[in-house]
C-alpha cells in the first residue's frame, strides 16, 4: 500500500516538473520536417481532420488539395487584377500620347488650350479645367488664363503652398476659396481635383502656372491616387505652351 502510495506520488511529481509543450514549437517543426508523417507513419492513426460541412474524417492528402485550390483561386484572382490594371495603364498610356501629338501641332496658344481642354474632358474623364498663368501675354488672345496679377493673389499662392515640391497634388478637400479662385461658379461642384504646377520657361523669362483639373466624383482625384500620368500630362502641356510663348517674346 506504501508503494503504491509513493508511485502515485512519484507520478504526480513527474508530470508536475514536466516541461509545458507548447503548440508554436509543434508546428514549428512539422513546417521544417514536412516528411514527419513518412518518417513516423504511425502518426496518421492519431490524426484526424474534421470538415465542418461533411462530418467526418478527411485525409491530409484530401485537405492539401483543397487547400492548393483555395491558393490557386487566389493567385487567379490576383492575375486577372494584374492583367487588368496593365491594359488600363496601357490606354492611359496611349491616350497621354495622342494628347502630346495634337497639343504639340498647334500654332496658336487660343488653338492649343481649346485641345488640351477638350482631350481632358473627353479622353480623361475630367469635368472642369481651369488654367491660371501669372503673366501677360504679348500677344493677349482674350484668353483669361494669363494675367500677371494670379501672382498676388493669395489663392495662387494657397495652392502653390499646397502643392509644395510635388508633381501634382490630388485631394477631396481642398479649401473652397481655392476652388472658387479657380473654378469660380462651379466650385460647389467639385468633389475632388488635381492641381499641376506648369514650370514655363521661354527667352529670359521664368513663370510657373497651375492646371487645375475638377471632378464632381470625389473618387476621381483621390488623395492617394498615383500621379505619374497627371504629371505627364504637365510635361506636355509645358512643352506646347512654352513653345508658342517663345514665339509671342
Amino acid at each position: 500500500m506504501v508503494q503504491d502510495t509513493t508511485l502515485t506520488m512519484s507520478k504526480q511529481n513527474l508530470k508536475e516538473t514536466s516541461p509545458s509543450i507548447d503548440i508554436e514549437d509543434v508546428l514549428a517543426y512539422l513546417k521544417s520536417n514536412p516528411d514527419s508523417a513518412v518518417q513516423y507513419p504511425h502518426l496518421l492513426e492519431h490524426l484526424q481532420l474534421s470538415d465542418n460541412q461533411n462530418p467526418g474524417v478527411t485525409s491530409l492528402i484530401e485537405r492539401q488539395i483543397v487547400m492548393l485550390r483555395e491558393k490557386l483561386d487566389r493567385m487567379r484572382v490576383q492575375t486577372d487584377e494584374l492583367i487588368a490594371s496593365a491594359r488600363e495603364n496601357e490606354s492611359i498610356q496611349d491616350r497621354v500620347f495622342n494628347l502630346a501629338l495634337e497639343v504639340m501641332s498647334e500654332t496658336s496658344m487660343d488653338d492649343l488650350l481649346s485641345t488640351l481642354y477638350s482631350c481632358l474632358q473627353d479622353r480623361f474623364a475630367v469635368d472642369f479645367i481651369s488654367l491660371r498663368v501669372p503673366l501677360d501675354l504679348v500677344k493677349n488672345e482674350g484668353l483669361d488664363e494669363f494675367n500677371k496679377r494670379y501672382l498676388k493673389d493669395e489663392n495662387f499662392q494657397l495652392a502653390l503652398g499646397r502643392i509644395g515640391k510635388k508633381s501634382a497634388r490630388c485631394n477631396q478637400r481642398f479649401p473652397d476659396p481655392l476652388l472658387a479662385f479657380f473654378f469660380e461658379d462651379a466650385a460647389e461642384n467639385i468633389g475632388s481635383a488635381a492641381l499641376l504646377p506648369l514650370s514655363l520657361s521661354f527667352g529670359d523669362t521664368d513663370s510657373v502656372g497651375l492646371l487645375a483639373l475638377g471632378a464632381n466624383s470625389a473618387d476621381r482625384f483621390d488623395a492617394n491616387l498615383g500621379t505619374h500620368h497627371l504629371e505627364q500630362i504637365g510635361k506636355i502641356a509645358i512643352a506646347g505652351m512654352s513653345r508658342i510663348l517663345a514665339s509671342h517674346y
